[in-house]
């Protein structure tokens, strides 16, 4: 799939960001668009622990 979908083309349509930034590039891109946000990400018990406490804390400062 990587080889038809460039990085503009995924710019597009996801928010691409590290984990420490991802919260505001997700307000800034949204802000006035919508009022609920749900992000999909593959859920494994423990394995994603860091980048979901990453994104909360975050979200919370901006």
């Amino acid at each position: 799939m990587s080889d038809l979908v460039d990085d503009e083309m995924l710019a597009t349509f996801a928010v691409v960001e590290k984990p420490d930034a991802l919260a505001g590039a997700i307000k800034k891109r949204y802000a006035g668009l919508v009022d609920r946000i749900t992000p999909y990400w593959s859920f494994h018990p423990g394995d994603d622990d860091d980048f979901w406490r990453v994104l909360v804390d975050e979200w919370r400062r901006t």
